[in-house]
């Protein structure tokens, strides 16, 4: 997985790490922001860290945070790919720190929108963006489509422990009333 310079994403700043709060079901919190150009709206990119060195990032517009369905609101800009492009380089941040770091994300869906077998709208977007910009060669890339969930696995970590998979698959089904809410 390399940092794609022709990406076109937003400038983002970590704002802080952070303990969780007892509803929370991760070890760690880390909060990034950035400001879209087009529309001058801020959102919030939220990354939980789970065991087995798995982050989850989420994000939100910073005008939903006090939402609790911020996560499920559709923002209606019109650049979902810019703003998952973002995502995706604070996730290349993150495994420039952690060698060993696999992500895994729940395309939540949208208010009205029904479950289907080809999962969320959400879903199909950041499935397809995966696995058009991060490698099969330090990378393997899961689907978990009851919960609407993607994981991208890194082998690195795979080939210190190979039941990582289960562990990850094991760790949102046991989470998913949690990760039903986003």
């Amino acid at each position: 997985m390399i940092k794609n310079t022709d990406f076109e994403s937003y400038p983002y700043r970590y704002i802080q790490s952070k303990s969780p709060n007892s509803d929370d079901a991760c070890d760690k919190i880390r909060l990034y922001r950035f400001k879209s150009l087009k529309t001058k709206k801020i959102y919030i990119v939220r990354v939980e860290e789970y065991p087995n060195n798995t982050f989850v990032p989420k994000f939100f517009l910073k005008d939903h945070s006090s939402s609790s369905r911020k996560y499920k609101l559709l923002t209606h800009t019109k650049e979902p790919r810019k703003i998952i492009q973002t995502c995706m380089n604070i996730m290349f941040d993150i495994l420039a720190d952690n060698k060993f770091a696999s992500f895994a994300f729940v395309g939540a869906r949208s208010e009205n929108e029904e479950q289907s077998v080809f999962g969320s709208k959400r879903w199909r977007v950041y499935s397809i963006l995966m696995k058009t910009y991060i490698s099969d060669e330090k990378f393997i890339h899961l689907d978990i489509k009851e919960i609407n969930g993607y994981v991208v696995l890194n082998k690195n970590q795979y080939e210190i422990d190979n039941q990582l998979k289960e562990k990850i698959e094991l760790m949102f089904k046991e989470r998913i009333d949690i990760f039903e809410l986003y």
